[in-house]
């Protein structure tokens, strides 16, 4: 006869091995799942939209209503003109209607200093470094100084350094912001097993 603690990892195991296959699929398949695929021609009405940059957990987000943005959400947006000419002179990305997909960093009112030597701050609170380089060797342009984030705006933050942020666009125009989504699968499931 099986113990109860016999079973309780059999369990645990297959939601593991599920959880790896689903993780798996979307990894390998990303390009092909019929989900919106992040361009901006889109009806608005998206349920799901794919991030397969690692700025933050790549997977699949699910759209939320937009009663309200506050820092720290995700949202969807369509880059500024200049960003997306950056990104794709750098190789960075390939089609110039791609939306990013962000936190909210900071909004109207809060201060943001980029600092080389000090880093990146958003209201006095650190929020990583400043790459001159990107992993290719290629410079990253940015912006020294402190700033306001006034008018309706908000300032995009990732979670990896040499996520092509705020720290290196500066703000975004909030009318810009396509979605409010949430993570749906991404690959921090497998977080759950640790």
């Amino acid at each position: 006869m099986t113990s109860a603690t016999d079973k309780k990892l059999k369990r645990r195991n297959r939601l593991y091995l599920i959880c790896l296959f689903v993780f798996l699929t979307i990894l390998f398949c990303i390009d092909r799942i019929p989900v919106d695929k992040n361009r901006a021609g889109q009806t608005g009405y998206e349920m799901f939209y794919t991030n397969s940059s690692p700025s933050i957990p790549r997977g699949i987000y699910l759209r939320v209503p937009m009663l309200s943005i506050d820092r720290k959400d995700y949202v969807v947006y369509q880059p500024p003109a200049e960003c997306v000419a950056i990104a794709m002179s750098k190789g960075w990305i390939t089609n110039p209607d791609v939306l990013f997909v962000k936190h909210v960093g900071g909004l109207d009112g809060d201060m943001y200093e980029v600092s080389y030597k000090k880093g990146f701050y958003i209201n006095h609170k650190y929020h990583g470094h400043i790459s001159d380089n990107d992993a290719l060797g290629q410079a990253i342009p940015y912006k020294e100084g402190e700033y306001i984030i006034s008018g309706s705006k908000f300032l995009p933050l990732g979670d990896n350094p040499r996520s092509f942020d705020g720290r290196y666009t500066g703000t975004v125009p909030m009318e810009n912001i396509r979605a409010k989504v949430i993570p749906f699968i991404t690959e921090d499931i497998f977080n759950v097993f640790r």
